[in-house]
C-alpha cells in the first residue's frame, strides 16, 4: 500500500510521516511530496521523496503515480489555496488515487470568511470521484507555546475573549495517520484538544512561572472568536489516548523542551 503525504517539508506533514512509521507502515510504502525535496529529512528511512508543487499539475501527475492513499496537507497560501487544492484533487483523480484525507479546519462550515477556502475544498472533494475523509483541525497548541517564554519575560498577555480547542501538531499528525490507515469515505472529524481562553493560558503561565502574569483584554484582538472550538472527543478517539494538555504544553515550553520542530 502506497501512502503519499503532501507538504512533507512542513511540520504537520513531517510529523505525519513519523506517525505513519510509528504505526507500523514501512518507510518504503511512504511517498513524501514537497516543493523542496532538500528540506525533507526521511531519506535515511527509505521514504520515497518526490518533488511537486500545488501550482504545477504536471508535477503532481508524476508525484502521484502508483499512490493508493493521499494525505493532503492544506496549503498555507491564503487566497490561493482553493485553486491549489483543486489542482491536487484533479491530479489525484487522474492518478486513480483510492482515497484522500484532507486537513481542513474547525469552523469550515461556519461561514467565517477566513475559512471559506476550507469549506470550498471540502465541497470540491464531495464532488470528486475520490472517497474522502475530512479532518477539521483546531488551533495548534505548539504555536501558542512558541510565545510562552516571551510572554513570561514581558509579564503581560494581550488577548481577546474567544475560546479555542488546541492540540499539538504531533497529535493532529498522528490522528491523520490513523485516519488514512482506516479511511472512512464521507466522514468529517471535528478535532481539537483542550478548550481554553486567553485568560486560561495566562493562568497556566502564571502557575508554571511561579509569578503573576497580567492579562489585558483587547476588543480589537478577537480573532476567530469561538469558531476554533469544539466539544468533540474525536481527536482522543483517533489517537487512542488523551492529547497534550495546555498545562503540560506550558510546563514544557517554559522548560525549553517544547520545540516547534
Amino acid at each position: 500500500m502506497s501512502i503519499a503525504v503532501t507538504g512533507a517539508s512542513g511540520r504537520l506533514g513531517s510529523f505525519a510521516i513519523d506517525a505513519l512509521i510509528a504505526r507500523g507502515v514501512s518507510p518504503t510504502d511512504i511517498v513524501a511530496i514537497t516543493r523542496t525535496p532538500e528540506g525533507v529529512r526521511f531519506r535515511d528511512r527509505a521514504v520515497t521523496v518526490r518533488q511537486a508543487d500545488y501550482n504545477d499539475p504536471a508535477s503532481m501527475d508524476l508525484a502521484f503515480r502508483g499512490v493508493e492513499r493521499l494525505l493532503l496537507i492544506a496549503s498555507t497560501e491564503v487566497g490561493h489555496r482553493l485553486t491549489q487544492h483543486r489542482n491536487v484533487i484533479a491530479a489525484a483523480e487522474r492518478a486513480w488515487v483510492g482515497c484522500l484525507v484532507y486537513t481542513s479546519s474547525l469552523g469550515a462550515d461556519s461561514g467565517h470568511p477566513a475559512l471559506e477556502e476550507h469549506r470550498q475544498t471540502e465541497e470540491a472533494l464531495g464532488r470528486s470521484g475520490i472517497p474522502a475523509t475530512i479532518l477539521r483541525n483546531g488551533a495548534y497548541l505548539d504555536t501558542f507555546m512558541e510565545r510562552a517564554q516571551r510572554d513570561v519575560a514581558r509579564g503581560e498577555v494581550v488577548g481577546g475573549t474567544g475560546r479555542v480547542s488546541a492540540a499539538h501538531r504531533r497529535d493532529y499528525a498522528d490522528a491523520a495517520a490513523a485516519a488514512i490507515l482506516t479511511p472512512r469515505a464521507g466522514r468529517v472529524y471535528e478535532l481539537g484538544g483542550e478548550t481554553f481562553t486567553a485568560e486560561d493560558y495566562v493562568r497556566e503561565l502564571s502557575r508554571a512561572a511561579g509569578r503573576p502574569i497580567a492579562f489585558r483584554r483587547s476588543e480589537e484582538n478577537q480573532g476567530l472568536g469561538d469558531v476554533l472550538s469544539t466539544d468533540s472527543d474525536e481527536l482522543r478517539m483517533l489517537l487512542g489516548h488523551r492529547p497534550t494538555s495546555l498545562g503540560e504544553a506550558v510546563d514544557l515550553a517554559l522548560a525549553g523542551a517544547l520545540h516547534p520542530a
